[in-house]
């Protein structure tokens, strides 16, 4: 039997790490991609906020293409194709750290990071949604340990005087 009950190859070792499948859904409710995600690494936010410090070096290839309407170079300009090629690397490397290696196909793939949706590009919007997804991750997980803490004390007596 396997750590988690059903019978294992006995050279394998299956441990719960938390791991989820994520959906991303576009506005009509379709999904557009999936990624994995564990709501428990501590590490997640902090590479996230790191990510984010690195966009600009991200996007910096772009300060001498032009992108058109549909987030696409503008091949009439000399070296936009390469630019908009390295700047969408270099955005699908961010999102690929920040969840260890999964999240730029997921996001990227049906959608150019360079796509302008309300004046913004896609890759913002879809980055401020991952900031969002992440800070309720963080405060459920943190619920319920606050949770199991409180009931793991209560046994003890705190705040009781007791021992």
């Amino acid at each position: 039997m396997g750590a988690t009950g059903t019978k294992k190859d006995a050279f394998e070792i299956v441990v719960d790490d938390g791991t989820i499948r994520v959906p991303i859904k576009n506005t009509l409710g379709d999904e557009i991609g999936s990624f994995k995600f564990r709501p428990t690494d501590t590490g997640l936010l902090e590479r996230y906020r790191e990510a984010l410090g690195r966009v600009d070096d991200a996007v910096e290839p772009l300060s001498n293409a032009s992108i058109k309407a549909d987030g696409t170079a503008d091949e009439e300009v000399e070296g936009a194709v390469e630019a908009v090629q390295e700047a969408q690397k270099r955005l699908g490397d961010l999102l690929d750290f920040i969840f260890d290696g999964n999240a730029a196909e997921a996001f990227f793939s049906g959608m150019r990071p360079f796509s302008p949706i309300g004046g913004r590009f896609y890759y913002e919007i879809a980055l401020e949604s991952l900031g969002n997804f992440i800070t309720a991750r963080y405060k459920d997980e943190g619920k319920k340990l606050n949770k199991r803490v409180l009931d793991y004390t209560k046994k003890y007596g705190k705040g009781t005087g007791k021992a």
